[in-house]
């Protein structure tokens, strides 16, 4: 310490400043989670978020599912209605965002010349789709078609567009969203896709038993 250097009368001052600054130091890096727990409590907010604004489709007798566990990989949120089947996986992000080309860009709203782009989500959310697809026409539904969805939360000005084969949708205009789109299941295909998918949720195909698992929103395990 300089200043008890300079100045050892003063030793004693200076001593408790110093002790001082490094209590705080010490209790701002305990109070700050690791990065791989901040993101995942931030992904574990935007999807109970997701999960209250699909509420009052559930009252309205959609079905849908959180968290399911596949195996090779965690599906956000499943839901099924009279537009259809939609697979769902959501993003809570820092920054605005922008689709453009199926490309997700984040701007930092300090410096709008900075952040970084996504290219990967919109090919993985296809692919996702189209294995939950062939999932349910092991299940006995057949010509069935899963719409893959990224609900974004934060700054999202476009609201809901449709790009690179991916529907892009504000949260908080989500169930609005999906509402306003046309009937593409009569009331006979919405029981057999849903029994299609409880049955695949249950682990239970012409091949025997599989592991699947699904659970409600909120009851996710944080990463070790």
């Amino acid at each position: 310490m300089l200043g008890a250097a300079l100045q050892p009368e003063h030793f004693e001052l200076y001593l408790g400043i110093g002790l001082g600054i490094a209590i705080a130091m010490t209790m701002v890096f305990f109070d700050s989670p690791p990065h791989h727990i901040e993101r995942w409590r931030q992904g574990a907010e935007g999807e109970q978020a997701t999960a209250m604004a699909l509420r009052p489709l559930v009252g309205g007798g959609w079905t849908l599912v959180h968290d399911v566990e596949t195996g090779h990989g965690n599906l956000d949120h499943i839901l099924v209605g009279p537009p259809g089947v939609f697979l769902l996986e959501t993003k809570k992000l820092h920054g605005a965002m922008t689709v453009d080309r199926g490309v997700l860009s984040v701007r930092w709203r300090e410096d709008p010349t900075d952040g970084y782009d996504n290219a990967q989500l919109a090919p993985r959310m296809r692919g996702r789709a189209a294995e939950l697809s062939a999932e349910l026409r092991s299940q006995g539904i057949d010509r069935v078609w899963v719409q893959p969805t990224v609900v974004l939360w934060g700054v999202f000005e476009q609201r809901s567009i449709q790009s690179n084969g991916v529907a892009w949708i504000d949260g908080r205009n989500l169930a609005a969203v999906l509402l306003a789109r046309p009937t593409t299941l009569t009331p006979d295909r919405i029981s057999d896709a849903t029994s299609a998918l409880e049955r695949w949720l249950n682990g239970t195909t012409q091949n025997g038993p599989r592991c699947v698992s699904a659970a409600r929103a909120g009851q996710r395990t944080p990463p070790r």
